[in-house]
This record gives structure tokens, C-alpha cells and sequence, in this order.
């Protein structure tokens, strides 16, 4: 419970009656029915009983009787039953004085804060029956008590107040919460000068220091806030204007918002505690701050104070050393030395020395200290204690003495000596150092003359004694680099230092030192003498790499290196072979010093015999150097007699070893002294020996590919020159192929042969290209392929690249797909021949590896950059074999292909690929690839191109097609279909069977057009038609249908097709021309007309009396193009020369109106020809015009500059030949020129019957397929195949013989060809294996000349046959 004594307090005269206690304690024991009742308030002993029924004597519970802790632990009533038999109440003291009771009963008295003043204490004999009524009247009183108790309070309050007002010496006030005076005591007149009425009602802020009101009214708002107490100081201001401090406790009263303050005057107090606050803190600053150890002790050794730096020093803290003694810090051994110190003491008061302490970290410390005996103000003694730390001071000093004997030492291994001249006495000192550089004795006494004396003569003595007197006249210091000749008579370096000690501008003395520095100054002479060197080979080596003349850079590296080296001669000898193969040396270059002889004339030093040199060149040989110093070598020696002729002291040799090995030597000479070389010298001499090996090498290296070059150069004109004349063996038959094609194409053919024939001549015109690429792929390997940039139809590009190998996917039953972008521009802007030659590449590998499905050619846009620049992706699909992901990148490289196997199983070169990424990569793209095995390939580039709008179709009316039905069962082909005719807004409706057609074609109107796929599964597309034809009305069974087939028995469906009225065939893949075109013919108002395809090709009209010299000297050229001028000019008269002097012959004799004049031929060359006809007056003013492949660089212009007016490249095509014609031949030619006479002509045969003859070795269908059913030309074609044929059988025989393979190789090549175009398919094995034969060795050669020769007579046999029939 919370006590209050504050009761106890008032009644403090307790001998003093209380009427109204009196009165309550008799009224409470009538109320209660108690026997004694007492009023007890709580003090320090206990409990006082103020009042008590009965006995009035002072009486007291103590804290130790038993009824304290029942009444202590009281908050409300309380009772106690059975007193008696309780040890704790039958002990008390209390009971024992009052009445035998067995119960008691008690209430707290409290004041306003619930604490505890006193108890209502009630005693009776027994219990009482109701408790209740009992507490409730005690409840009562304690009320009646608690109030008479605070009224008194109060009343004691106001008196003790005013009497401390009036009395106090203090300030005592009563401030308002707002700040304001309410009342104040006579003390604030006596000490400030205010009365009551001059501050009643005015602010305590006004009389405030302005510096302290801040703080004194944060002090009076804590008591606004509820606080109890506070205390403050401030200064007040007096009336005087002055000002003093008072120390202030206040409390407040929240009830009636007042504040009651005293305030005590401390000013005197305050102005005593700064001076001796000031003189502590001076005090404490001294002895914290002094740079030595302060602190007191007892005569016990006890420490009393410690200040803070010397306790740091130690490592302690001020409080760990004040709990020690002397003895703690001091170490064991010191302490005997402690006694001595507290004896001194106690004997002089005082006591002076050194003590040595230990550190926490365990070091010593010494202390020089000087301490005092003091008595403190009770006559206790104390000693004041001041110490120096020494330790380093001690140490210092050890090191100094140290040092002065290091130093000693020191200067006798730098050999560095003292000395002093004293001028008065004119003596001079040495010390034992100088003396040992000097080599003198110890007992050797110096002068000053003497001393002089041992400088070396000359310059370094008489700088020596001008030093000295500069120094003694003048006090001029000197420190020289000097040479001495010692008391040995060695002469070394010294380095010598002086200066003067001058007094009252008097010199005293000089003194200074000398120190031997001779080995140093080597060193420094070595290692400048080395970086010379360095520098001078490094000069050297730059001659050897920048000058081209090697022989002239070496000698002047030479001279270079022989100043650095500073040696007398340096020389360079060079090794050769006599002419019986031994082994010569010669000096080729030297440079000597000024001073000595050069020996670059000496006729001794040439072709001197290597063995001559016998010990000299033995090491050298081994790539070893020779060094030797003459005087110690024999004095037989014949290469001392040698090398002493040429006044050589000492010498150095250096051997030079190339490639090749030991060329020669580099040779170093001293003529003055016998010099050491060091190991570092050396290694910088080897170092420019292999400088020159490495340029000699290099010079040599330079020579062989310089010749290597002119070797190469000459190769490349050999190559360049085969590749011109392979490309015309290569071309020859091409040239045919397409001259006679194209002829074929303008003849009268059914639609089946025309088409044959197109796909012929676009076939040989694209491989005729690719020979081109082939050719040229050294030319892309080079970067000197340059790409033609033209205008391009890509319709008709795209479809040309499809045909090429339309019949190859039609053989095997793949679907050809051609898919061009909706929309998209007709003309790109590329070099069509190699795109063309991209995309049959990609599709002619794609049909090579697909065996089923499909593949299609897509060109579609990926990215539009402006109007006519677009982003263009093209791309070849197939469902092949595919490409496994390692092999991927592998196809691209040259030559390769995905494995072995596919070579043998697929053919081809395996260039293809690289070709065309080469050629993408010139186009800035590049070839990429998606596939997966057995899934199929895809491979597309992209190229950004300019594009053109244009026609996209030819201008036919198809408006006419409203509604078509496809009936295609692949999805790709039919969604193709679809854009086309979407182009042209024809609405197209699909079937994907014959079935499903004939369902569609049953239940809807009937169509404008039906496309019909032939190839279909259940039903073909000429089995539905067939149904279509004989199943329906005839509305219906009429409908006009297009058949699509990629089919290669075109024979049959071209009789099917009559057969069930089919009007048009279009083959796959489809072409929008093609298609529209075909749509266009089905119109009955724009019918073609059925015109001959002669007629259309008919030859300009030209005059009948033209005569053409033809120089060829290849038969099957010479007869086409005999053959396409006769068509052009039927009546033209044609003279043949098949090499150039013939034709040259023939010009001069028949003056022809052109000369067609091929450029690669025997005898005489077509450009030397034309030089030869224009030469002459007669024949100049003939038109010549060049017939050649074209193919190698610079061609045309070498036509022309031989005099040549034009330049037709093979194969000859009739265009050509007529443009050739109009150009150069006048209207007006010559009809004057009489008779010409008629020149020798080929013999025409007549058209012979197709036999039934073998066809594995003659198959004349093969002949027919070709060239056309045209028997005159069959005829004509044939009789110069068996021409052919001896010729390459003379030629095979011959070059068999000689073993000749290469020409064996071409031969068979050429057979080739023509066994192909004849249909000698057994004879065309053979000329392919001779072609390919890589040895005469191999098994079996000899028996397959035997069969090649029966199978000649064989094929000639039957050619005869044939064209006698």
C-alpha cells in the first residue's frame, strides 16, 4: 500500500489533545459496539496512535509487531477473528497493552491520492453477528476523519506559508500558469529591490536574463503540463540594473493553476564555484595534458591520481591504475630498486632518477622522473610524481653509437677515407681507410705535396691541386671524379670530395673525403659501351630489313657496330665452293679504325681455303665462336703468324648460320690491346650475327618467290590459255545442240515436238551458262566476277528455270510447283543468268533427291522499302530425303556433298551450292537452308531488288471465264491456281478427286472451264473427262477443259486429248502466261489463227548473188552454220577454210561480201588472219566478223584491235547471223562482179528410211529426239559423226601408244559428245570411262582398246546401213 507521512508530520507535538479525535473515537465505539477503538497514522517507526479509547498515553505499533503487516497490507476493511490462537497477533505489543480482545477490525485512512494516512482500529472480545453494519460505520468515520484531517492541513499550511513569507531570506512567490506575479515575499525587496505591489500582476519574464528566459519558461510549462517539481537557475535582474543568479525549486498546483517557487540566492556561491571550477580545470588541463607521466601515491605505493596521457603510455586506464600499486608496473628485477626510492623519500623528501615500468603489451619503458613528499590538509603523506619517458631517447642513443661503428664499417667496404689539412699547422691527416685506397702503410705519415704526387699525371693532377686552392683561397667546395696512381702503382678511379671551414673569412682547415670507385666506373663504362651496342644493332638491324640491296646493308651495319663495339677492325668473310666442291671463304666487306690498317684489299683474304684456318674455323663450323688473344696462343700457331701479320691483338669470330648452313663469320679485331670480351658483349655480337643470318635468309627467300611469282604468272597464262581452249572443246557440241535446236524450233513441228525441242534448247542455252560459271568459278574465287545488272522478266525468268527440269520431276512422278507472289511486279532489276542459274541449281537438286510428292518454286515479298524497292525471299520446297543437321553445313563447301554415298548414288560435282552462294553472297544475300531427314529440304535467300510494274499477263480477252472448277488433288497446286485467276477476278471452285468433280459438275450450273490435274488417285484426269463426256447432258459434257499434266508419255495423252476434244494441255508447273494464254484460245471470239510455224520464222529477204567465207575448223560448226546462212540467203554462195592460212588464201581469191571468221584454229589464228586480209589493199574493206565463245577475258577488244568489225558470240543462232548481215552487208553488194567460181561444197545425200535397228548401239529414235524427223539434216549430221569417229579413233590409237593420258582424256571427252548426239549408247560408256581413266596401269585398259575397236566397227557398220537405206 502507498504510504503518506504527511499526517505524522502535522501532529508532530503529539503530547497535544485532540477534542475532535476524542469525540470520534467515543462516538465510534458506540456506533460499532467495540470495546476500544484507536485513530493511528503511519510514520517512520510505524504506526503512531494519535487517539485511543481509554488510556490517553503515547502509544506506538512498530514495524516489527504482528498487527503491522495485517494493517500495512490493508486497502479497504479488514478484519482478524481467533487473535489468540494466531502466533503472529498473540506476540503483538499492541495487543498486550490493550484489553483482552479476540477480534479486530481496521480501516485505511487516505488522503486525495488514495495514499494511506492512518488506520480506524477496533478491538472486541468477540465477534461481532453482522460484519457489514461494523464495516459500514467505520466507512463512515474514516470519512468524518479524512476530512477533518485535510481541513487542518490546509489551515497549517496557509499559517507555516505566511510565517515562511515573512521570514525567509529566499525568494518565495506564487506565479499564475500564464507567467504572472500573484504574490512574493519581503526577500524580493531585500535582494532585487521590488516590493509586492511594483511585481503583482507583471510577467516573470520582464525581470528574466534575455539569455535564460527560454530555459525558465520551458521549466514553468513542464509544470503546466501536469509535472510535480521542477528545478532551475536563472539570472534576475535587480533595480540596480544588475544582475543575480538564483537557484530555484518549484511545484505547481493544476487545481487552482498556480505555481509556488523559492528561489535562493547562489551569485556569491556561483562566482566562487567558476574560480575554482577555473583553477581545477587549469590544474586537471596540466596534469592531463603534460607530456609525461603525473600522478600521486601513499607511502604504500598506492596510486591516489593518474593522468590520462601517462596512463596511455603505460596501456591503461586512469581507473585500472588507480586499483594498483608501484610494484604492478614495475618489473620484478627493478624492484630492489623501489626501497631505495621510498628511502630517499623519507630521508630528503624529494627523489631524482631512472625507473623502468612494463607495458601491458609487455615492452619496457624508462622514465626519468623527479618526485616530491607531500601532507595533505589531515597530515597524511603523498608523493607527487613527474616522469619523462627516456626510452626512446636511450634508444636513440644506442643507435647512435651503433651507427657511428655501421658507419665505421661501412665506409671500409664503400672505401670511402677521411682526411684533414690543417692550414695553420700545415699538416695533413689520413685516415686508415684512405690510407688502405692509397696503398700505403698504416705508419705512413702524408704530405700535402706527396699527396698531390699520386694523382695520375697531367690532367686529373693539376685539377686536382687548382681544386684545393680554389677551396683554401676561396671556400669553394668540390666533389671530382679523379684518377690515382696508388703506392702499387695501380691506377683506379676515385671519387674526392672537399669543402673548407672558414672562420672570421679565414680558412682553418680543409677536409673531405676520398672514395676508390674504380669498379663502378667500369660498370658505368660497361653499360654505356653496352647501350651503344644495343642501339648500334638495333640501327643495324633496321639497315638489314629496310634495305633491299643486302650486300650494301651489311656493310654498313659494320661500321655501326665496329664504333659501338669500339673495336679496331670489324670484317664480314663469306663462304663459296671451288670448283671441285671445296669449300672457300672471302673477306667481302670491312670497316677498320682511323689509326689502323684496313685489310679489305688484302689479296690473302680471297678464296682462302676454309681448312687454312684449321682451330679458327673448327669451333666456328660448329656454330661456335673463336676467341683468342694472341700472346697466349703458340707461338707455331700458323693462325697466330696469320692473324699477327694483320697487327691483330686480340680477336673475336662469330659464325653466321642460314637455312642452308655455315655461311661465313663476322670477325672483331683489337690491334692496341688485348681486350676481354664480356659474356654480354657476346650475346649482342651473336645477336647481330643472326640479325644478318635472318636477312640473308630473307633476301634468298625473296629471290625464290620472286622467280616462284614468274613461275606462277606463267602457270596462269598456261591456265588461262587452257581455259579458253577447253571452253571452246566444251562448247562446240553445246553450240550445236542449241544452233540446230533453235533452227528446229522454226520448222514445222507438232505441238509435242515443239515443246521437246523448247525444252531442249533452253536446257543446252542454261548449261551452256553453267559451263560458263564453271568455267569462271577461279574468277569468283578471285573477286573478279562482276555481276550484269539488267531489266528482268521474272514470269518469264521463273518459268524457264521450272522447264529446265520439268521433264526430270515428270520422269520421276514429283509434282512441279510454281507459286509467284499475288501482285508482284513483273521486272526486277538482277542479272537474270545468274538467278537462272541460283534456281535451276536448287530445283534440279531438289528433283535429284526427291522420289515423291512435291516441290515447288515460291517468290514472294518478305519486306517492302519503297515503291520500287522490295525485300524479295525465293525459295525451293521439296519432300526429299532431307539433310541431317551435321552434314547442314557441310554442302556449302566446294566439292562436297552430304556424304560418299550420295556421290555414288546421285552423282554430280558438289560445286553447285557453293557457285550459287558465292554468287548470292555478290548479291548481298546469302543461301540458307530449314530441313529435316527424310522430311524434306527448303532453301531460300533473300535479295533486296528494285522492281517495275508491268504487263503481268499478255493482253488476251479471257472475260468471258466467270466460273472455272480445279480439279487437282494437291492442296499447294490448287492454291496457286487460285491467286491466278483471283488476278483476273474469275471465281474458282475446288474438287480434290475425279469423283468429287463429277459430284460438283452433276449438282451445279455448268462451268466456263474445267482444269483437270491427270496425275489423281482412283480416278485419273482422262478417265474423268471420259465420264464427263459420255455421263451428262450436253450443256454439260461440252464444257471446255484444260488438262494440267507433268506426265512424261506425252504421245499418249496428246492422242487422248483428240480423242475427248481436250483443247488445251498445260504442263506443270503452271505459268500464268501459260495458263491465261491457254484460257484466251477457248475464247470463240479470239481464236488463234492455225498458223505455220515456218512461216512465222521466215528469213529476211537478202540478196540472191552473196558470197560468205566461213573459217572453221570444227565440221559439225562449219555445218551449221552453213546451214543458217543457207536459210537466211538460200542462193548464197559459201566457201569453207577450216584453218586461218586457207581463209586468208580464199579471200584473196574470191572476195567475198563477209567473212565469218571463228578465232581458235590451226595453221594460223582468226586474229592473224584478219591482220593478214586487212593487210592487203584488195581484201581491207571486207567485213570480218568474229565467231567465238567469248568466254575469256578481253576477247571482243582483241577482236577488234585485229581489225575485226563485229562480235558474235556461239552458239551461232539465225537472229544473229541476219542482224550480222543487215549491218554489215550493203544493199547494193556487188551484183557487178561477173562469175565467181564456184567453191568446193559438201555432198548432199539423199533422205533415207528409218530402220529398225539396234538401239544399244545406234538408236536412231535418240538421233530424231534431238535434231527433229528432218532426213537431209539426219542424213548430214550422220555422215559427219562417222567423220568424227575416225578421227577419234586415229587420235585414241595414237595417244594409247604413246602413253599420252591427258591427251587420251580430251579425245575421249570429244567422242563423248558426239557418241551422245548420234545415240551410241554402248560407245558413249566407253568414251566416258577414257575420259575419266586416271592410268594406263590400270587392270584391263589393253582389253577395253579391243572391245572400243569392235564397237567402231560395229557403229559404223550400222550408221552405213542406215544411210543407205
Amino acid at each position: 500500500m502507498k504510504k503518506s507521512y504527511q499526517s505524522a508530520d502535522f501532529y508532530q507535538f503529539r503530547s497535544n489533545q485532540n477534542g475532535f479525535f476524542d469525540r470520534m473515537l467515543l462516538f465510534a465505539e458506540r456506533l460499532t459496539g467495540c470495546e476500544q477503538v484507536f485513530i493511528g497514522f503511519i510514520d517512520q517507526e510505524g504506526i503512531w496512535l494519535k487517539a485511543q479509547s481509554g488510556d490517553k498515553t503515547d502509544r506506538h505499533i512498530s514495524r516489527e509487531d504482528g498487527v503491522y503487516p495485517f494493517l500495512n497490507g490493508l486497502s479497504g476493511f479488514g478484519e482478524a477473528l481467533q487473535l489468540q490462537d494466531d502466533k503472529k497477533f498473540a506476540a503483538s505489543d499492541f495487543l498486550k497493552q490493550s484489553a483482552p480482545a479476540s477480534y479486530l477490525a481496521a480501516m485505511p485512512i487516505k488522503d486525495e491520492e488514495d495514499r494511506a494516512l492512518g488506520f480506524l482500529i477496533a478491538l472486541r472480545s468477540s465477534r461481532p453477528e453482522s460484519t457489514k453494519f461494523l464495516a459500514e460505520n467505520l466507512d463512515l468515520l474514516r470519512l468524518q476523519v479524512q476530512d477533518y484531517i485535510r481541513a487542518r492541513m490546509e489551515n497549517f499550511e496557509d499559517r507555516l506559508l505566511s510565517k515562511a513569507l515573512g521570514i525567509s531570506q529566499d525568494l518565495i512567490t506564487v506565479i499564475r500558469f500564464d507567467g504572472k506575479f500573484i504574490k512574493v515575499n519581503k526577500a524580493f525587496k531585500t535582494l532585487l529591490g521590488y516590493g509586492e505591489e511594483e511585481l503583482s500582476d507583471k510577467p516573470v519574464s520582464d525581470y528574466i536574463h534575455p539569455d535564460d528566459v527560454k530555459g525558465t519558461m520551458a521549466e514553468i510549462d513542464k509544470l503546466v503540463r501536469g509535472d510535480a517539481t521542477t528545478s532551475f537557475r536563472h539570472r534576475l535582474k535587480t533595480q540596480k540594473h544588475g544582475y543575480k543568479t538564483f537557484s530555484w525549486t518549484a511545484t505547481g498546483d493544476v487545481k487552482n493553476k498556480w505555481i509556488f517557487a523559492i528561489g535562493r540566492d547562489i551569485s556569491e556561491e556561483k562566482e566562487k564555484e567558476e574560480r575554482l571550477r577555473s583553477s581545477e580545470e587549469k590544474f586537471r588541463s596540466f596534469f592531463e595534458n603534460g607530456q609525461g607521466l603525473m600522478l600521486t601515491h601513499d607511502m604504500e605505493g598506492n596510486f591516489l591520481s593518474f593522468n590520462n596521457y601517462g596512463a596511455r603510455l603505460l596501456g591503461y586506464t586512469v581507473e585500472e591504475l588507480l586499483s594498483k600499486k608501484l610494484w604492478d608496473i614495475i618489473p620484478t628485477r627493478y624492484h630492489p630498486e623501489i626501497d631505495t626510492y621510498f628511502k630517499e623519500l623519507r630521508q630528503d623528501g624529494k627523489a631524482q632518477g631512472l625507473m623502468t615500468t612494463r607495458q601491458t603489451n609487455g615492452s619496457l619503458k624508462v622514465w626519468l622522473y623527479s618526485n616530491t613528499l607531500e601532507k595533505d590538509y589531515q597530515g597524511n603523506c603523498y608523493v607527487i610524481g613527474n616522469s619523462i619517458d627516456i626510452t626512446e631517447r636511450l634508444r636513440l642513443e644506442r643507435s647512435i653509437q651503433n651507427t657511428k661503428e655501421l658507419l665505421s664499417q661501412t665506409h671500409k667496404m664503400a672505401k670511402i677515407g677521411g682526411w684533414k689539412f690543417d692550414t695553420e699547422k700545415n699538416s695533413l691527416s689520413w685516415t686508415d681507410i684512405t690510407k688502405a685506397i692509397f696503398e700505403v702503410g698504416p705508419d705512413f705519415d702524408p704530405d700535402l705535396e706527396d699527396a698531390f704526387m699520386y694523382y695520375k699525371e697531367g690532367f686529373y693532377r693539376e685539377r686536382m691541386q687548382e681544386l684545393f686552392a680554389l677551396a683554401r683561397d676561396y671556400g669553394k667546395a668540390w666533389d671530382e671524379k679523379l684518377k690515382i696512381i696508388t703506392g702499387k702503382g695501380k691506377e683506379i678511379w676515385v671519387r674526392t670530395i672537399g669543402e673548407a671551414h672558414i672562420e672570421e673569412g679565414k680558412c682553418i682547415y680543409l677536409f673531405g673525403t676520398i672514395q676508390d670507385i674504380h669498379e663502378t666506373v667500369s660498370r658505368e663504362n660497361q653499360l654505356i659501351q653496352k647501350e651503344q651496342m644495343l642501339l648500334a644493332i638495333s640501327r643495324a638491324t633496321d639497315e638489314l630489313l629496310s634495305n633491299r640491296n643486302l650486300y650494301e646493308a651489311i656493310s654498313k651495319s659494320l661500321e655501326l657496330i665496329g664504333k659501338a663495339a669500339d673495336v679496331d677492325r670489324v670484317y664480314y668473310w663469306e663462304n663459296s665452293f671451288a670448283e671441285d666442291g671445296s669449300v672457300l671463304t672471302s673477306q667481302r666487306f670491312e670497316w677498320s679504325a682511323d689509326e689502323v690498317q684496313p685489310q679489305i684489299n688484302n689479296p690473302d683474304l680471297q678464296n682462302v681455303p676454309i681448312n687454312f684456318f684449321g682451330e679458327f674455323v673448327e669451333p666456328m663450323e660448329n656454330n661456335e665462336i673463336f676467341f683468342a688473344i694472341l700472346s697466349e696462343m703458340p707461338e707455331d700457331s700458323s693462325t697466330r703468324e696469320f692473324l699477327a701479320n694483320q697487327n691483330i691483338k686480340s680477336i673475336l669470330a662469330i659464325p653466321i648460320f642460314t637455312n642452308t648452313g655455315f655461311w661465313g663469320f663476322i670477325g672483331y679485331d683489337d690491334c692496341k690491346l688485348e681486350r676481354e670480351w664480356s659474356q654480354a658483349e657476346i650475346s649482342l655480337l651473336k645477336s647481330f650475327a643472326n640479325s644478318i643470318s635472318n636477312a640473308i635468309d630473307r633476301n634468298i627467300l625473296e629471290k625464290n618467290l620472286i622467280e616462284s611469282k614468274e613461275l606462277a604468272e606463267k602457270a596462269s597464262l598456261a591456265k588461262s590459255e587452257f581455259l579458253a581452249n577447253m571452253s571452246h572443246e566444251i562448247r562446240t557440241p553445246l553450240n550445236g545442240i542449241i544452233g540446230f535446236t533453235d533452227l528446229l524450233l522454226k520448222t514445222g513441228l507438232t505441238e509435242v515436238q515443239n515443246q521437246y525441242i523448247g525444252i531442249v534448247n533452253q536446257s543446252a542455252n542454261t548449261l551452256l551458262n553453267i559451263i560458263n560459271d564453271i568455267l569462271d568459278f577461279s574468277k569468283i574465287e578471285a573477286g573478279k566476277l562482276e555481276l550484269d545488272i539488267n531489266k528482268t522478266d521474272i514470269f518469264e525468268l521463273a518459268g524457264q528455270a521450272t522447264d529446265v527440269v520439268s521433264y526430270q520431276a515428270q520422269n520421276k512422278g514429283v509434282e512441279m510447283l510454281l507459286h509467284l507472289e499475288k501482285d508482284f511486279p513483273r521486272f526486277i532489276f538482277i542479272d537474270d543468268i545468274r538467278l537462272k542459274q541460283i534456281l535451276i541449281n536448287l530445283l534440279g537438286n531438289a528433283v535429284k533427291f526427291t522420289n515423291e510428292g512435291e516441290i515447288a518454286l515460291r517468290i514472294q515479298t518478305i519486306a517492302m522499302l519503297n515503291e520500287k524497292e522490295r525485300i524479295v525471299r525465293f525459295e525451293v520446297q521439296d519432300t526429299g530425303i532431307g539433310i541431317s543437321e551435321e552434314n547442314q553445313q557441310k554442302i556449302f563447301d566446294a566439292f562436297s556433298q552430304e556424304d560418299g554415298s550420295t556421290t555414288k548414288k546421285y552423282g554430280g560435282t558438289g560445286l553447285g551450292l557453293t557457285i550459287s552462294n558465292k554468287l548470292l553472297f555478290m548479291m548481298g544475300s546469302e543461301l540458307k537452308l530449314e530441313s529435316k531427314l527424310d522430311e524434306g529440304s527448303k532453301f531460300f535467300f533473300d535479295i533486296n531488288l528494285q522492281t517495275e510494274h508491268g504487263d503481268n499477263i499478255k493482253k488476251t480477252d479471257i472475260s468471258f471465264i466467270q466460273r472455272v472448277l480445279v480439279v487437282d488433288d494437291n492442296e499447294n497446286n490448287r492454291l496457286i491456281l487460285k491467286e491466278m485467276f483471283s488476278l483476273k477476278n474469275i471465281r474458282m471452285e475446288e474438287a480434290v478427286n475425279g469423283f468429287d468433280a463429277l459430284q460438283k459438275i452433276e449438282h451445279q450450273e455448268p462451268y466456263d472451264v474445267i482444269l483437270m490435274d491427270l496425275n489423281m488417285p482412283y480416278m485419273d484426269g482422262l478417265e474423268t473427262v471420259k465420264k464427263i463426256r459420255e455421263n451428262f447432258p450436253p450443256h454439260k459434257a461440252s464444257c471446255p477443259i484444260m488438262l494440267l499434266h507433268s506426265s512424261a508419255d506425252d504421245d499418249f495423252i496428246y492422242r487422248t486429248c483428240k480423242e475427248l476434244s481436250i483443247e488445251i494441255k498445260i504442263s506443270k508447273p503452271i505459268k500464268i502466261n501459260a495458263l491465261y494464254n491457254g484460257l484466251a484460245q477457248l475464247n470463240p471470239r479470239q481464236l488463234p489463227a492455225n498458223t505455220d510455224n515456218s512461216a512465222d520464222n521466215d528469213a529476211v529477204a537478202l540478196a540472191s548473188d552473196l558470197i560468205v567465207l566461213i573459217a572453221e575448223d570444227n565440221a559439225i560448226n562449219m555445218f551449221l552454220a552453213k546451214t543458217i546462212v543457207l536459210k537466211v540467203s538460200p542462193n548464197t554462195k559459201i566457201l569453207e577454210a577450216t584453218d586461218g592460212q586457207t581463209a586468208c588464201e580464199m579471200a584473196q581469191a574470191f572476195r567475198p561480201d563477209i567473212i565469218l571468221m571463228d578465232i581458235q584454229m590451226p595453221v594460223m589464228s582468226g586474229h592473224e588472219a584478219t591482220r593478214k586480209i586487212k593487210s592487203s589493199p584488195e581484201t581491207k574493206d571486207i567485213p570480218i566478223v568474229a565467231i567465238t565463245a567469248g568466254n575469256v577475258k578481253g576477247e571482243r577488244e582483241k577482236c577488234m584491235e585485229s581489225g575485226m568489225v563485229d562480235f558474235v558470240a556461239k552458239p551461232i543462232v539465225e537472229k544473229n547471223i541476219v542482224q550480222i548481215f543487215e549491218k554489215w552487208i550493203k544493199p547494193n553488194h556487188g551484183s557487178n562482179k561477173g562469175e565467181v567460181p564456184v567453191p568446193p561444197s559438201a555432198e548432199n545425200g539423199n533422205n533415207a528410211s528409218i530402220g529398225s535397228l539396234s538401239k544399244k548401239h545406234f538408236d536412231i529414235d535418240k538421233v530424231i529426239e534431238y535434231i527433229g524427223d528432218e532426213p537431209k539434216v539426219i542424213k548430214d549430221i550422220l555422215q559427219l559423226t562417222l567423220n568424227e569417229l575416225d578421227q577419234s579413233e586415229k587420235q585414241l590409237t595414237k595417244h594409247f601408244e604413246e602413253q599420252n593420258l591427258p591427251g587420251f582424256n580430251s579425245e575421249g571427252h570429244k567422242l563423248k559428245g558426239s557418241a551422245l548426239t548420234a545415240g551410241l549408247s554402248e560407245l558413249y560408256e566407253m568414251a566416258l570411262t577414257f575420259e575419266e581413266l586416271n592410268s594406263f596401269k590400270a587392270n584391263g585398259v589393253s582389253d577395253m582398246m579391243e572391245d572400243f575397236t569392235k564397237e567402231m566397227d560395229t557403229v559404223k557398220g550400222l550408221i552405213k546401213n542406215f544411210l543407205k537405206s
